[in-house]
């Protein structure tokens, strides 16, 4: 009776394993490397939409506090009255800083001067895109904008249709005037209205190391302290 043959592994048959074992290894990394990249991608992307989402919040509460005055009860008007005081924070523009598709400036009293009606450059703020870069101003002394960056120019870029933008709704009062608001050309003399600004904010950012796509947010509010303007005949 002849013993079994024994045989090994042949080279031909290891140099089939390795390759095969070589092309899992391979697709597994591949795999992995693209897990990574959309791991990264969507972080990245996270981050954008929570500094996006941290400036419009900032925006908001801040301009909320536009033409906030201590002693607004002084501008309201009641027919037969001359008219009122004008709201000293409600100077539009401030610091002869124009308004624009991508700026605008505003005033509100602060805690310690609520109640007066002087209006200086320390209570003047604004918002702007200039170069990508989301900035605040903090101030306006000698009527030069004091321009704060808010956003890192390396990790955040701003890019249009960002825009800052105020909207004026004007409700006409001549109806509760004693005497008809003369009318020149269609349009009543300076009657007094009030003026509701809405504000409309949109910010369109992108991560300045990726080339994903830009998402946009945008929000709206309504400013404090609504502007009278205009009186009845006497």
């Amino acid at each position: 009776m002849k013993p079994l043959a024994r045989r090994g592994t042949t080279l031909v048959e290891l140099l089939v394993a390795l390759a095969i074992g070589l092309l899992v290894v391979a697709g597994a990394g591949v795999l992995l490397l693209a897990q990574l990249a959309e791991q990264r991608h969507l972080t990245r992307e996270t981050e954008l939409h929570q500094d996006l989402r941290a400036a419009a919040d900032l925006m908001l509460r801040e301009t909320r506090r536009a033409g906030f005055w201590g002693a607004a009860e002084r501008s309201v008007w009641m027919p037969g009255a001359p008219a009122p005081p004008r709201n000293p924070y409600a100077t539009d523009p401030p610091c002869r800083l124009a308004s624009g598709a991508e700026q605008f400036a505003y005033a509100y009293a602060n805690p310690a001067a609520a109640a007066e009606e002087r209006l200086d450059a320390s209570q003047v703020f604004g918002w702007r895109v200039a170069d990508g870069v989301l900035q605040f101003m903090l101030g306006c002394a000698n009527g030069a904008p004091n321009w704060q960056p808010l956003t890192d120019p390396d990790t955040l870029r701003l890019g249009a249709p960002t825009a800052l933008r105020v909207v004026v709704t004007a409700l006409d009062l001549s109806a509760y005037c004693s005497r008809p608001c003369p009318v020149d050309g269609g349009v009543a003399a300076d009657c007094p209205r009030v003026e509701l600004r809405r504000v409309e904010i949109a910010l369109r950012g992108a991560a300045v190391h990726d080339a994903a796509p830009e998402p946009t947010l945008g929000l709206a509010l309504h400013q404090r302290n609504a502007r009278v303007r205009g009186a009845c005949p006497p």
